[in-house]
């Protein structure tokens, strides 16, 4: 059977964040005069939401611990001003959101990232994919973030869907974890930020077309 439900991971998964991100650290650092970083680097950091980012780039300077908080302000001023200035969807993203949205079967959809859920809603917003969506749930929605089997429970919870007929689909190994952890099945895109040998369990299924998700059966 067709899943019911697909839970979508967003960064590196649905939308190509990279240089926006980038971009919005950078500014970030310069108010400390750090070097910029990368978007390489910076993309590494990615993936376990916005203060653990802001660590990971504030840790070349050991007096700036307890700067975290301030960064973080830094940063989101930063990134709220360009959240979809280089942001796109990855190729294929909306003819497989349209298939699965008018097949005969209808799915729901939903997305988990770690990212605040006031800049997930935004960019779906802006990039006109947030229709597709039943609902939304982000790093700050609740009290644990992926790899918590939380925002997945939240979402079977308000979908009223079982878990045997739920896929979740990431770029990452919070993503693989948080499936594991829920019982549900997952689905790694070789598209995004992380390499599959870096994953640190075995997904159930992996893609390398946003289009080979319809051909996964649970």
């Amino acid at each position: 059977m067709k899943p019911l439900l697909y839970i979508f991971d967003l960064d590196g998964t649905l939308v190509d964040t990279r240089v926006d991100i980038t971009n919005a650290i950078n500014e970030m650092l310069s108010h400390y005069s750090i070097p910029p970083k990368s978007v390489e680097e910076v993309t590494s950091y990615v993936g376990n939401g916005f203060i653990p980012l802001i660590k990971r780039c504030l840790s070349v300077r050991k007096d700036l611990e307890n700067q975290v908080d301030k960064a973080l302000e830094y940063f989101r001023d930063a990134y709220a001003r360009r959240l979809v200035e280089n942001t796109r969807l990855y190729q294929g993203i909306k003819e497989l959101l349209e298939k699965l949205n008018s097949s005969e079967d209808r799915a729901l959809m939903a997305i988990l990232t770690n990212k605040d859920v006031n800049y997930a809603n935004e960019i779906i917003k802006k990039l006109g994919i947030g229709k597709y969506f039943s609902i939304v749930v982000g790093g700050n929605s609740l009290p644990k973030k992926k790899p918590s089997p939380d925002g997945v429970y939240h979402i079977l919870n308000k979908t009223g869907i079982v878990r045997e007929m739920v896929l979740l689909i990431g770029d990452g190994g919070n993503d693989v974890l948080t499936a594991k952890n829920a019982g549900i099945k997952s689905v790694f895109v070789r598209w995004g930020f992380k390499d599959e040998e870096s994953l640190p369990v075995k997904p159930d299924y992996v893609v390398s077309n946003p289009l080979e998700i319809l051909n996964i059966s649970i």
